[in-house]
């Protein structure tokens, strides 16, 4: 547990980066499902498959603003890193292939950075 960190919150943490998660397999499903009727290419699959990943974890932050009230940008950073991992498990489960590369660090690390970042933009309207 990191310090600083309350238990319950980082409860919330995992619990907000689950809902997160849980939107991500829909959208997914639903990119599935329209690949039968959509003829995507590569790049275009991988634009989509990011920016559902980036409407995952910005809605991950926003369930995670709601319950605390301090350390914003830490928390933020750490919900999206959660969210990251929990994705990776799941999609390598799902694929039944577990590859542990750079590029799996990149996305953990992109991941932390949209969640931190969400937090500030999140964070302004929640002040007003």
């Amino acid at each position: 547990m990191l310090k600083g960190i309350k238990a319950n919150s980082s409860l919330d943490i995992i619990k907000s980066a689950m809902f997160g998660v849980l939107l991500t397999v829909v959208l997914i499903m639903i990119l599935a499902f329209s690949m039968k009727f959509i003829d995507f290419n590569n790049s275009t699959i991988r634009v989509i498959n990011l920016i559902i990943k980036i409407i995952g974890v910005a809605f991950s932050v926003i369930l995670i603003m709601r319950k605390i009230d301090s350390k914003y940008l830490i928390k933020g950073a750490i919900t999206g890193l959660v969210y990251a991992i929990l994705t990776f498990l799941i999609f390598s489960i799902i694929g039944k292939q577990f590859s542990f590369n750079l590029s799996v660090i990149i996305d953990l690390l992109t991941m932390a950075l949209i969640g931190a970042v969400c937090t500030v933009i999140f964070g302004c309207f929640k002040k007003v």
